[in-house]
């Protein structure tokens, strides 16, 4: 009560009403201030001496808040309902933001229980509460609600701006520019190429088409470089915002995987991966592979084959080119040594695409990780864990397919991201269609196929890796015929990609080769498969992360298959009483999109080992 003193009161809540006890002095007119955390009211009274007055109607009062629309914005007509008094001399309302500033809220009109606003700012929340202050003919009320504003708004349809920007309070994305240029909320980073393919491949090799997403505007002050050294001229009447055409000053003298440099209207873009292939067109000049022999003379590639792999580990003959020919069911990819196995056993597993396959009681395997998309200095930007899955497992025609459905939380700015795996296992042999390519798969095989939609990237130079795990031994070989050959676990083509995984364990190989394509939107395109790390586990194994990794794409597909293959000692003699032994040969990873894993290949060789050693080494 004014500067007074505070009174006692009396709460009747059934007819809502407050009793005040009011000491002298009397015959005086008060200013009644009622208040809580949310509300404040202030009221004229006057009290007679020796009296009990009581007060049922006070104002201004507030009891309900409506808007015009599902946010408030500048412009939002809002409403108050309660009592704003018998009449209107002076009426205001205004919101205090939690930094000190106000947001007014020009009164439109006043009826007695219904006060009516034009939002000339919009208020700033603390967890979407509003702190409004009403004051009807210098009386007034504070009060505290619940409110969408236009940022809130903004902040729910486009996730926080994907993570690469803020909202601001008029509900729109101010995206961070030291990222590059984005549009669409934040959401689609640009200019970037994830594509690209030489038109005239059997020819000159000058005609390029670039694929990806150069931006909603026009293309102007456009660059093109190919391995950073050769010069594309852009032609800007056949490109759009997802192809760009252009054409070399001169043929390529160098071939192999390339890379694409852009700038666009000063947007520069760099791959981080290779982007198109040359292919060498020129005829081949008499014996491609040659070396010296002792005796002074050259040894042609069908020699060194027979050499090298012992004429086809038997099951085999060497051509002209140095290249195994191998007898009905052996696997070309070693050469022979190994055959295809019709003891597989494949059990998918019930809760996430942990991938097992076992041949006489002995497993390989692997499982996927992450998934991470990576920047320019090889940083991990973001991180999606793959440890919650939705499983749908059916029987259809003697193929069993898993599906597996990752589970994203809504809290995740990734949220609106799909991955999908699909795992079938057949005792056929199968030929399947992967971007442009036919793939043959073994019988009792397992066929993996991986796609991610929807990624929201943080800028356009960030690429995408799909992060897989399994166990490797430290030291491993084989003995044929009285040698040992040394297997290395890994081995990498002439451009620095995993290309052949190869795990010995209890006599069976397990051998993964991973190709160098997969699908980006739809289109073909390079990806590189690396050995992130490899961890020791004890004396004789190591953990192995493998990286398969793609380009900036919004549709992204992998797509590996495994095939059990076996071998056996089939060469007459011996050097111990061992006289036959298995292995798998594991997995083709495609990194371009396409992992094919052979598992338990069957080498039928007869292994000879000399009389003083083991019988076996791995």
């Amino acid at each position: 009560m004014d500067s007074y003193q505070s009174v006692s009161s009396i709460i009747d809540t059934q007819s809502m009403t407050i009793s005040y006890y009011i000491p002298a002095p009397p015959n005086q007119n008060y200013t009644l201030t009622i208040g809580n955390t949310y509300l404040q009211i202030q009221n004229p009274i006057t009290f007679n001496q020796g009296s009990h007055y009581k007060q049922s109607s006070i104002y201004p009062s507030l009891n309900y808040v409506y808007s015009g629309g599902s946010y408030w914005a500048p412009g939002s007509i809002i409403q108050f309902s309660g009592d704003f008094g018998p009449n209107n001399v002076t009426s205001s309302v205004e919101f205090n933001n939690p930094d000190g500033s106000k947001s007014i809220c020009t009164v439109v009109s006043w009826l007695t229980q219904v006060l009516t606003c034009k939002l000339e700012q919009t208020p700033i929340t603390e967890n979407r509460i509003a702190t409004a202050n009403i004051t009807i003919n210098g009386f007034w009320v504070v009060s505290k609600f619940v409110i969408v504003t236009v940022l809130d708004e903004c902040n729910q349809i486009t996730n926080h701006c994907s993570g690469n920007g803020v909202c601001n309070n008029q509900g729109i994305c101010d995206c961070y520019i030291n990222q590059r240029s984005y549009y669409n909320n934040c959401t689609k980073p640009y200019p970037f190429i994830n594509s690209g393919i030489v038109n005239d491949q059997n020819t000159t090799q000058r005609s390029i088409s670039l694929f990806g997403d150069f931006g909603p505007f026009t293309l102007a002050n456009v660059t093109i470089k190919i391995n950073h050294t050769m010069n594309c001229i852009f032609n800007q009447s056949e490109s759009t915002q997802f192809q760009m055409n252009c054409q070399l000053v001169s043929s390529p003298t160098t071939f192999g995987p390339a890379s694409a440099q852009l700038d666009l209207n000063g947007l520069t873009f760099d791959s981080t991966t290779y982007i198109i292939k040359f292919i060498d067109n020129s005829p081949p000049t008499g014996t491609t592979s040659t070396s010296t022999s002792t005796s002074g003379g050259t040894k042609t590639p069908k020699e060194i084959c027979e050499e090298t792999t012992q004429n086809c580990y038997g099951h085999g003959t060497c051509n002209v080119n140095g290249v195994c020919q191998c007898e009905d069911k052996y696997n070309p990819v070693d050469n022979c040594l190994t055959k295809f196995a019709d003891n597989t056993t494949f059990n998918p597993n019930t809760t996430s695409p942990t991938t097992k396959i076992e041949v006489d009681g002995v497993e390989f395997g692997f499982e996927i990780v992450a998934i991470q998309e990576i920047g320019l200095d090889n940083e991990i930007l973001k991180e999606l864990l793959t440890d919650s899955w939705i499983t749908n497992i059916t029987t259809t025609n003697s193929v069993i397919n898993a599906v597996y459905d990752l589970v994203i939380a809504n809290t995740s700015l990734l949220n609106t991201t799909s991955v999908t795996v699909n795992i079938s296992f057949s005792q056929q042999p199968r030929t399947v269609t992967f971007g442009n390519q036919q793939l043959s798969i073994g019988p009792n095989s397992i066929k993996l196929a991986v796609s991610i939609n929807g990624w929201h990237y943080y800028s356009n130079f960030a690429t995408l890796r799909l992060v897989m795990k399994t166990t490797v031994n430290n030291d491993q070989s084989i003995e044929y015929d009285c040698q040992e050959t040394k297997i290395d676990p890994f081995s990498y083509d002439n451009y620095g990609t995993l290309q052949y995984l190869r795990v010995l364990k209890d006599n069976i190989q397990f051998n993964g080769r991973f190709l160098d394509f997969a699908l980006a939107d739809g289109r073909t395109t390079y990806s590189q498969t690396l050995l992130i790390n490899q961890t020791t586990i004890d004396s004789d194994q190591s953990s192995a992360m493998i990286g398969i990794t793609l380009p900036q794409c919004q549709q992204c597909i992998l797509d590996p298959d495994f095939t059990p293959l076996l071998v056996v000692n089939d060469k007459s003699g011996s050097c111990s009483d061992d006289n036959k032994w298995k292995i798998i040969v594991g997995c083709v990873v495609g990194g371009l999109g396409l992992v094919a894993i052979a598992v338990g290949a069957v080498i039928p060789t007869t292994f000879m080992l000399c009389p003083d050693s083991q019988s076996r080494k791995y």
